[in-house]
């Protein structure tokens, strides 16, 4: 693929991606390194992925560790 042509591709990914809301972009981000996000980097390409990064999930379940978690 012409490397403009994926450039054009990776801007539209990015400007939509910006448009997500933290709780959808979260989920994006939980699914880094399962295989559904192996079967979609195969499906999409490398050449296309390359430079997008998604991060990890900003939003944590955090456990408690008060008195009530007894």
């Amino acid at each position: 693929m012409e490397k403009k042509v994926i450039l054009e591709i990776q801007k539209g990914i990015k400007e939509r991606y910006a448009t997500l809301t933290e709780d959808e972009k979260d989920t994006i981000r939980a699914n880094k390194g399962t295989p559904y996000a192996a079967a979609l980097r195969k499906v999409f390409g490398t050449e296309l992925l390359e430079g997008l990064r998604t991060g990890n999930p900003k939003t944590q379940v955090l456990s408690k560790g008060g008195l009530a978690s007894r």
